[in-house]
């Protein structure tokens, strides 16, 4: 097929489709903006039932440790943790607000998302959620009662 053969109106009428499907798509299916941490990623999440930490660096050996329980910040549980996982990711989704996931067999996803007050940059965490998903699916959901940096340099 010849495209000097294909008349003038039918191309610009595929061009100018094919350029407003794509806007379209860029404009609402949006991906999060995720940069390269150039800080290590350390934080205390205290929940309802859980005290969440998180240790390392966003080059990939991003650390999560979780124990059951009722804590308070500056109470260092004194047992092995119920869990730990490796090879955490990290990604601000924006300025101040910061996304870590990890991954465990049995298709669990385990998020920590820290968030810190506009204009703030997210060494100063103002709020946090712990989600834990099994399947894609949300199994647990608790806000951070407090959430705190440990040692986070940039």
């Amino acid at each position: 097929m010849n495209i000097n053969n294909f008349p003038i109106k039918i191309l610009r009428k595929f061009c100018a489709t094919s350029i407003a499907i794509a806007s379209v798509s860029s404009f609402w299916i949006q991906t999060p903006a995720k940069a390269n941490l150039s800080f290590d990623v350390r934080y205390i999440c205290i929940t309802q039932n859980y005290r969440v930490e998180t240790d390392g660096s966003q080059s990939g050996r991003l650390k999560y440790t979780a124990y059951q329980g009722n804590y308070r910040r500056d109470e260092t549980p004194s047992r092995e943790p119920d869990l730990v996982l490796y090879n955490g990711r990290a990604y601000l989704q924006t300025r101040n607000r910061l996304v870590m996931t990890w991954t465990n067999t049995g298709n669990y996803t385990y998020q920590l998302i820290v968030s810190s007050p506009q204009g703030r940059n997210i060494n100063y965490p103002q709020s946090g959620t712990l989600i834990v998903k099994r399947g894609g699916r949300v199994t647990l959901q608790q806000n951070c009662r407090d959430i705190s940096t440990a040692e986070v340099t940039e």
